[in-house]
C-alpha cells in the first residue's frame, strides 16, 4: 500500500486508485486508505499516527526505557499541521505528558529545534489550526 505524502492532491488519490483498476489490481480501492470520497481520513482519526505510537512505545520498553515515569526525547519528520506529525503530537502529548520532549521538527516549509524542548501547548495550538 501507498500513503498520501505532502504535495499530493485527492484528485492524485483518485488517480491512483483508478489507474490499479486499469491496471488490473485485484483490490484498487485497497490500494490507498484516505481515498477523498470513501476512505479514512487521516489527519482527522491519525490511524497511521496511532500505528507509529504503539510501535514506538513497544520499542522504547524494549529498550529497558519507561517512556510514561522517565524523561526523554524525540524529534519528527513533518510539521505540526501533518497527519502523521500532527497527530502524534497529541497522541505523545495524551500517553506521556510532559515525559516527552519533542526536541526537533521538520518539513519542507522549515525546521525548529531546541534541546530543551518545543512548547507543546504551541505544537498543538498549530494542529489544531493547521499552521506550518
Amino acid at each position: 500500500y501507498l500513503g498520501p505524502d505532502e504535495n499530493i492532491t485527492p484528485d492524485d488519490i483518485d488517480w491512483v486508485v483508478h489507474r490499479a483498476a486499469e491496471r488490473g489490481y485485484a483490490r484498487p480501492a485497497a490500494f490507498m486508505s484516505s481515498k477523498p470520497a470513501e476512505g479514512i481520513n487521516h489527519k482527522e482519526f491519525g490511524v497511521t499516527s496511532e500505528g507509529v505510537a504503539v510501535f514506538l512505545d513497544v520499542a522504547l520498553n524494549a529498550l529497558g526505557l519507561s517512556p510514561r515515569t522517565e524523561p526523554w526525547s524525540v524529534k519528527l519528520t513533518g510539521g505540526p499541521d501533518g497527519d502523521v506529525a500532527g497527530n502524534m503530537l497529541q497522541i505523545l502529548h495524551r500517553e506521556y505528558g510532559d515525559k516527552v520532549r519533542v526536541v526537533g521538527m521538520a518539513d519542507g516549509s522549515g525546521c525548529a529545534e531546541d534541546p530543551a524542548g518545543l512548547p507543546m501547548a504551541e505544537l498543538l495550538r498549530l494542529f489544531e489550526q493547521s499552521l506550518p
